[in-house]
């Protein structure tokens, strides 16, 4: 499970996880969709569930961040 959030966290069978990239402009409707496409695409390519979600989860934050610094 995924709970976006400040502190996004993906919810294991016994641990949790917290992804801190990002920033507060990523509070606009459609970005949870876009993460949702972000992991999908991860899932596609065979990865894990649980890698896809971290993975998915920090590439979204990352790319806020990059896209702030332009």
């Amino acid at each position: 499970m995924v709970l976006k959030g400040a502190g996004t966290l993906i919810c294991a069978e016994d641990e949790v996880y917290v992804n801190t990239t990002g920033n507060p402009g990523m509070a606009l409707g459609g970005m949870g969709d876009v993460l949702s496409g972000i992991i999908g695409s991860l899932l596609a390519q065979k990865y894990s569930l649980l890698e896809a979600a971290k993975l998915g989860v920090y590439l979204h934050g990352l790319a806020a961040l990059i896209t702030r610094l332009l």
